[in-house]
């Protein structure tokens, strides 16, 4: 969810590293252009409640869901993630 198509990775007026999130309800594949990125080779891009929908669908029940913030160490190497999450967990289970 948040690393998804065609995002850039922005400075605010005020120094913040923010993204700048364009086609998020656009759901395909993808690849990074960054040659040093985690997503070389390609993901699937889908919105936030196409996936909870699925659960859903599925039969699945949410017990928790945690957005974690970085470390110390990644925050230092990325910036952005000081401020966005670099993943969604959930758990879930069958009703």
């Amino acid at each position: 969810m948040f690393l998804t198509p065609d995002t850039e990775r922005v400075q605010l007026a005020d120094g913040r590293p923010a993204a700048a999130v364009t086609d998020y309800l656009d759901e395909r594949f993808w690849r990074s252009t960054n040659p040093e990125g985690v997503r070389r080779a390609g993901n699937y891009h889908r919105t936030f409640s196409t996936y909870l929908t699925a659960l859903h669908n599925a039969g699945f029940h949410l017990e928790e869901a945690i957005e974690p913030e970085a470390n110390d160490l990644l925050a230092q190497q990325q910036p952005l993630y000081s401020r966005v999450p670099i993943f969604f967990a959930a758990r879930v289970r069958l009703r």
